[in-house]
């Protein structure tokens, strides 16, 4: 039973399994994310896991939407089945990556601190031996003093391993746009990968974020890997960004390795902390650059 008490207020959104809601901490008046499990216990009980684990390995991480407090309640109660709904007490972030891609709100100039706290967080993800299996837009959050924070552990799954081997998990994972060509190769056994789908999503991510556009945009998993197949990543990212300095040159290496079709070939996290971008941009701000956002 939580020792505080929480205050719902407007709601944020809502997916397939749950819908999530501003809230407030009682007594110090904290603002936090409450999600309810309105459809899938199992899809629930994995995120809480998943959470959970993450919170012991290390109390808070900078670039994750932390689990802060879990509870149960009879409202909203959508479920006939249940008595009581169980309820995820989480880090509130309020800006969305989705508004900041469609107003342009990043100069390109200032990518650096973005690239560097979404490596960060993957790069605790790895070590946790955890794949998020859905990073995009809409699961990447700021804070209003500008720390990314990625959201939504609906899709991710604890390894429990130390082990990177490939493993056959389920294909259905990410959103299309955002996922590795080896979650689109199924089997009967299902798809065969490993913590580098992530690294593929965030160089969709950055070139979503460097163009305005998605950088695979079909409708279909099979146009999809044949686009993937055939576009050459560097030539698309050069013909669309200014390539004015070295340091536009290598944010464009950069996304271009994490988009590396071969996952054995494709920069680690590690190796993205190391890379030219990010040593060129030494120190690099603790905060991502944000204009004054109305939302």
């Amino acid at each position: 039973m939580s020792k505080f008490t929480y205050k719902r207020l407007e709601k944020l959104g809502e997916g397939a399994y749950a819908i999530v809601y501003k809230g407030e901490r009682l007594p110090d008046r904290r603002t936090v994310a409450l999600k309810y499990n309105d459809r899938s216990q199992y899809i629930f009980e994995r995120e809480l896991h998943v959470l959970r684990h993450l919170r012991q390995c290390q109390r808070r991480h900078a670039n994750i939407a932390n689990l802060l407090d879990e509870f149960e309640t009879e409202e909203p109660k959508t479920d006939p089945f249940s008595e009581t709904l169980p309820v995820m007490v989480l880090e509130y972030a309020p800006i969305s990556l989705v508004v900041l891609i469609e107003r342009d709100r990043i100069p390109f100039p200032k990518l650096a601190p973005f690239v560097a706290q979404l490596n960060e967080a993957l790069r605790f993800l790895r070590d946790s031996h955890v794949i998020h299996r859905d990073i995009n837009p809409a699961n990447l959050q700021l804070t209003d003093t500008g720390t990314l924070k990625i959201i939504d552990f609906g899709s991710a799954v604890h390894l429990g391993s130390t082990v990177e081997c490939n493993r056959a998990m389920t294909p259905d994972v990410c959103t299309l746009w955002y996922r590795a060509p080896e979650t689109l190769e199924t089997s009967s056994c299902g798809a065969t990968y490993n913590y580098s789908v992530d690294m593929w999503s965030t160089g969709c991510v950055l070139a979503e974020l460097c163009t305005g556009m998605p950088i695979f945009d079909e409708d279909e998993e099979s146009t999809e890997l044949t686009i993937i197949k055939t576009k050459d990543v560097k030539k698309h990212l050069e013909t669309r960004i200014l390539l004015s300095n070295d340091d536009n040159e290598l944010l464009v290496e950069l996304i271009s390795k994490m988009l590396e079709i071969d996952p054995e070939k494709r920069i680690t996290p590690l190796e993205v902390s190391n890379h030219q971008y990010l040593k060129v941009n030494h120190p690099i701000p603790r905060r991502i650059y944000l204009k004054k956002l109305t939302l």
